[in-house]
């Protein structure tokens, strides 16, 4: 029988999330601490008071929210000792603890009597107002993060940046009325609406999706994976690593990214030991790594000091590296593009059109449709300016 298991509780589903952890070389946990997951003992020989009786395991069955000190020998009931303020005047469930075990489930009595308390059911409440006020920020934060709009955190430089979080939750609050009426009755500083809550819920969405990510690369079809691997600057100057695997899982290819990274520095040296640095971070064994595609940049192609030749170094044995086939054939698109001389007159346009809207004079002034620059080892830049332009112009 497992020694302990960690729920994390939630109003909606009791049972949801259960951790069971080996027993072996285990310590035994106490109650929760700030904030933490509901922790309930289980398989243990539970003290006798003087007159025989104890705790007994299927209490938190019949009441799920019931936590058990070990160190204390008496038990607590999770939301009064997390969603009650600090105010309130009745402290044994909350702070001091029950053992009373001859009355603990007689009716009227114990843990049957605080159940139905105004105290308990006001704890029950508070608690789902929280449960209730995160869930509707993190369903607006992910719908913002999968339809690619901006959160407008503390890290956006570009003051045209929209409010999308922000506008988002104030047209749900329009549409939710006990969301509105939590939203009225809260301290200002606890609206969970800063942006460094909006960067946390975003770094707990990502670190979820990676998980998932991570498991179905160690759970392919074959124990091997290829890597996947560009580099872009954004509009801050700041160099992004997007690393990401190819793998075979249940007879299909697979393409996932598995991590986006910052970098001081571009070069070959920098770029490879960052990249085995995260497949390390991520539990993917390098063991694993059958072989490395990137584009035809020296920086990652190089025959001498590319990235890729870095990594076998590394490695100590041949990974093969492939030229992206997305490089190479917008390499012919390039090619064919200057061959042409009507598409190549259209582009040349594209980029002084790209100059002139982005003129100091006329940047504040213009209120159309911004265009990007055109880069040649960027294909997707073309197709989006020549939409721009067949929309607008």
């Amino acid at each position: 029988m497992d020694n302990f298991i960690s729920f994390d509780r939630s109003l909606s589903d009791p049972l949801n999330s259960i951790e069971i952890y080996n027993p072996i070389n285990k310590e035994i946990p106490d109650i929760s601490t700030g904030g933490g997951n509901i922790i309930q003992i289980k398989g243990l020989i539970y003290p006798k008071d003087s007159i025989g009786r104890s705790f007994q395991q299927d209490w938190f069955i019949r009441f799920p929210w019931l936590e058990y000190s070990p160190s204390l020998d008496t038990v607590f009931w999770y939301p009064c000792r997390q969603f009650l303020s600090h105010g309130t005047k009745e402290n044994v469930f909350k702070n001091i603890g029950f053992k009373n075990w001859k009355s603990a489930i007689e009716k009227r009595k114990g843990l049957c009597k605080h159940a139905d308390s105004r105290v308990h059911l006001t704890a029950m409440a508070n608690w789902r107002e929280k449960e209730l006020r995160e869930s509707s920020q993190l369903e607006i934060a992910t719908l913002v993060s999968v339809n690619e709009l901006a959160l407008r955190g503390n890290y956006d430089i570009d003051e045209n940046t929209g409010h999308g979080f922000r506008n988002l939750f104030e047209y749900t609050l329009t549409k939710d009325p006990k969301l509105a009426e939590i939203y009225t009755q809260i301290p200002k500083n606890a609206h969970y609406l800063s942006p460094d809550i909006q960067n946390d819920v975003i770094d707990i969405m990502s670190e979820v999706v990676r998980e998932e990510i991570i498991f179905e690369i160690l759970d392919a079809d074959v124990p091997w994976f290829t890597l996947l691997e560009d580099d872009t600057r954004d509009r801050n100057n700041i160099e992004h690593v997007s690393i990401g695997n190819s793998y075979v899982r249940k007879d299909k290819v697979f393409e996932s990214l598995v991590n986006v990274a910052t970098t001081l520095s571009s070069d070959a040296k920098t770029m490879a030991n960052s990249t085995l640095e995260i497949l390390r971070n991520n539990g993917l064994d390098s063991k694993r790594l059958l072989s490395q595609c990137y584009d035809g940049a020296s920086v990652m192609s190089g025959g001498k000091g590319g990235v890729h030749t870095l990594i076998q170094e590394e490695l100590h044995r041949k990974v093969p590296y492939v030229h992206c086939f997305n490089h190479r054939l917008h390499l012919v698109i390039m090619k064919l593009i200057s061959e042409v001389p009507e598409l190549k007159i259209f582009f040349d346009q594209c980029r002084m059109l790209h100059l002139f809207l982005n003129h100091v004079k006329v940047i504040s002034i213009y209120t159309g449709t911004r265009i990007g620059r055109l880069l040649e080892q960027r294909w997707s830049g073309h197709l989006k300016i020549t939409e721009a332009i067949y929309s607008n112009y």
